[in-house]
């Protein structure tokens, strides 16, 4: 008959033995990459916050010739899971439909909305001169 295993029966013990590596991976491993001082100094670098990107950038990927069927796709998966990751006042004002999200991105005349959703930053204002005043006198000479 076989015997039923609860948490109070006699087993072997296991230790780690003091002073070997441990096979689990410890905090202090990181204390380098996770420093305030070393962020802040790789920001200075290279002006890319990259503590707060959890995914990876899409750069080129779509430009890639060597990616397959099943790239691509895993590509528009992750941008709808980016899309649905956005706040719903977001999505709705592009009908909950992550194709109209990115084709404002490419429409100039959406640029407003864009900007006013927080998706965007504004363009600089240009600073309107006032033309010169046309005078009969010629213009002097030095």
């Amino acid at each position: 008959m076989p015997k039923i295993r609860t948490a109070y029966s006699k087993h072997e013990r296991l230790y780690t033995p003091v002073g070997e590596e441990s096979l689990t991976e410890q905090h202090h491993n990181h204390k380098d990459a996770l420093s305030t001082k070393n962020i802040v100094k790789r920001y200075i670098k290279t002006g890319v916050a990259d503590h707060l990107n959890a995914r990876q950038p899409l750069q080129d990927a779509l430009n890639d010739s060597d990616m397959s069927f099943h790239d691509m796709l895993n590509i528009v998966a992750i941008g709808q899971q980016t899309f649905e990751a956005l706040p719903a006042k977001v999505r709705a004002a592009f009908n909950h439909d992550a194709a109209q999200y990115l084709d404002a991105f490419e429409d100039a005349s959406k640029r407003p909305i864009l900007e006013e959703l927080g998706l965007i930053e504004p363009l600089p204002q240009a600073q309107e001169k006032t033309p010169p005043v046309a005078s009969d006198e010629p213009p002097k000479e030095d």
